[in-house]
């Protein structure tokens, strides 16, 4: 089970890193990583960016990441540890980030404020 869920987190860590704006910050130990969103330097920006990320996908309820502060800066942490966790979820969940992000990411060139 630690083996899979290892590599469930390494996929999922490369999924989100394709994505342009999706930052992955650190190597995967174990089942964890970090995500920010925009800009991988610390800026206020990027840590507004990263919560609106985590607010939206709290508010779909489809999954659940927390937030914490990471060397300066507002980060998402991703676990993968439940037991019964699959690929086709963890392609699932990618898909939920990767939509909020685009959703964020859009208001905010909306609004003129993206850099």
């Amino acid at each position: 089970m630690v083996e899979r869920h290892c590599q469930l987190a390494e996929r999922m860590s490369s999924g989100l890193a394709r994505e342009p704006g999706i930052r992955v910050l650190n190597k995967v130990e174990l089942n964890q990583f970090l995500v920010r969103f925009g800009s991988a330097e610390v800026s206020k920006q990027s840590d507004q960016t990263t919560r609106d990320v985590i607010a939206q996908l709290d508010t779909e309820g489809t999954v659940f990441f927390s937030g914490a502060a990471w060397r300066g800066m507002w980060v998402m942490r991703v676990s993968v540890i439940f037991w019964a966790t699959t690929q086709p979820d963890v392609g699932q969940a990618m898909k939920v980030i990767i939509e909020a992000w685009r959703r964020v990411k859009g208001k905010i060139e909306e609004s003129g404020n993206f850099s």
